[in-house]
């Protein structure tokens, strides 16, 4: 059985990194994740990489997320990679 009331977020999985020290840049993430309205849950940190399980808006710009974290490392050596969520089946 399915619900029918509509989808409001996407699901991803979100995987940043930042040259050196990405989990120390961990609440910065996090305020820019919750700037966007975006769920997230921390799934694994190191640091050379940060991953979240997020859900988004729907009419939520994913660039603009992406561009605010990149400009947290003024080197360019950053990556943000979102992977999309396929739905589980019921």
């Amino acid at each position: 059985m399915r619900s029918s009331e509509p989808q409001t977020r996407r699901p991803y999985d979100l995987v940043i990194k930042i040259e050196a020290g990405t989990d120390g840049r961990r609440e910065e993430f996090d305020a820019i994740l919750s700037r966007y309205h975006v769920d997230f849950d921390l799934r694994s940190s190191s640091d050379e990489s940060i991953s979240y399980e997020v859900r988004c808006p729907l009419d939520m710009n994913r660039e603009d997320v992406t561009n605010t974290i990149l400009r947290l490392d003024p080197e360019g050596h950053g990556s943000v990679d979102w992977s999309e969520k396929k739905a589980k089946a019921k």
